[in-house]
């Protein structure tokens, strides 16, 4: 990012990333990501973040296998999805929170970063 992009440029791109991302990785094409940056920090929102498995799971009342098949999968996506954002930002983050609801069929990440990206 050499041209300094505003914040407004940085997530729609980033967002743009991430859903190919999450195609990519698990042939999920999520309904709309939202991400916000705040100086050293990012939230991303995803919607439709559940696989059809997962939902799966959850209509058939088997929620503990439902839940160890969201943890493999965050677990999967967690430092891949680390690596896409400290590329693209060009800082470190230095930890990624997650959270998956299947009751409303949403994820938001938190990505703490090292530093603040070079912005606009």
């Amino acid at each position: 990012m050499k041209n300094m992009p505003t914040y407004r440029q940085i997530e729609t791109e980033l967002s743009q990333q991430i859903r190919n991302f999450y195609l990519e990785k698990i042939d999920l094409k999520p309904q709309k990501i939202t991400c916000k940056l705040f100086s050293k920090y990012l939230v991303v929102v995803v919607d439709n973040a559940v696989t059809p498995i997962e939902s799966n799971l959850w209509r058939a009342g088997d929620y503990n296998l439902m839940e160890q098949v969201r943890n493999e999968v965050d677990a999967i996506l967690k430092s891949e999805l680390s690596k896409l954002i400290s590329e693209f930002l060009e800082v470190e983050v230095v930890e990624l929170l997650s959270k998956t609801a299947l009751e409303t069929n949403r994820s938001i990440v938190l990505a703490i970063l090292s530093e603040s990206p070079q912005v606009k």
